[in-house]
């Protein structure tokens, strides 16, 4: 219990599950600390608010990775820490607003949950939002997202995402949400062409990870690879 435990405790608690959760996604230690001591500077701080401390440590993780232009998404931090990519995404705009930390990388998947609530799917809105995230995530290991606006991505995510679910969207509602261009969607459908990511079902989808649908499997992408391809 966070009340019940003492000072020392808690922060040894938190540094080991950052840890496990940094190494998982194969974030640097030098990154992880830098997370950590984010993490000490909140609570200090009163930054915590009405956050469990779980979360304001997944917040603060996020937040070194966005700094540092790693290539990790909302829905990665979701998929292993079990958190709602929504609620994380939230936190980690009111995190932002009270720390005032500069940003340069915009994560596509911040947005896919204001552009998806605008089609009024119903029902299907949570489902079709969790594959849009899920596909941005794909996108990213295939370097789709390489030098692209997010608007571009999001719109191709979730034309995809409605797709994959049954409901008919046409390019052009789409492209009103997003405000992107009609042609610009239509390229980026074709870049998807070219991967992967087109032979994607509802089930290979929602099991999130890697290629082969397993969380474990964000081990084996080589991250330092994609990041020596986005410096360039």
């Amino acid at each position: 219990n966070e009340k019940t435990m003492s000072p020392a405790l808690l922060k040894f608690g938190i540094r080991r599950k950052m840890t496990q959760l940094g190494n998982q996604l194969r974030i640097s230690n030098e990154n992880i600390e830098s997370a950590f001591q984010l993490f000490i500077f909140s609570v200090q701080n009163k930054l915590k608010s009405n956050k469990s401390l779980q979360s304001l440590s997944i917040s603060c993780l996020y937040a070194v990775c966005r700094k540092e232009k790693t290539p990790h998404l909302l829905v990665d931090f979701s998929d292993i820490s079990q958190t709602r990519s929504s609620k994380i995404g939230v936190e980690f705009l009111k995190f932002l607003k009270i720390t005032r930390l500069p940003l340069p990388v915009i994560d596509p998947s911040v947005y896919i949950h204001r552009f998806v609530s605008k089609l009024d799917l119903g029902e299907k809105t949570v489902p079709i939002t969790m594959s849009a995230l899920r596909l941005i995530a794909r996108m990213k290991r295939n370097w789709i997202s390489t030098g692209r606006k997010p608007t571009g991505l999001c719109g191709a995510a979730i034309i995809l995402s409605t797709r994959i679910h049954g409901i008919k969207k046409n390019q052009r509602e789409i492209c009103n949400v997003v405000r992107i261009g009609i042609q610009a969607l239509r390229y980026r459908l074709f870049e998807i062409e070219k991967t992967s990511i087109k032979r994607l079902n509802i089930e290979k989808l929602e099991k999130g990870g890697g290629e082969d649908g397993r969380k474990e499997s964000l081990l084996d992408v080589d991250l330092d690879e994609e990041i020596n391809t986005m410096i360039k």
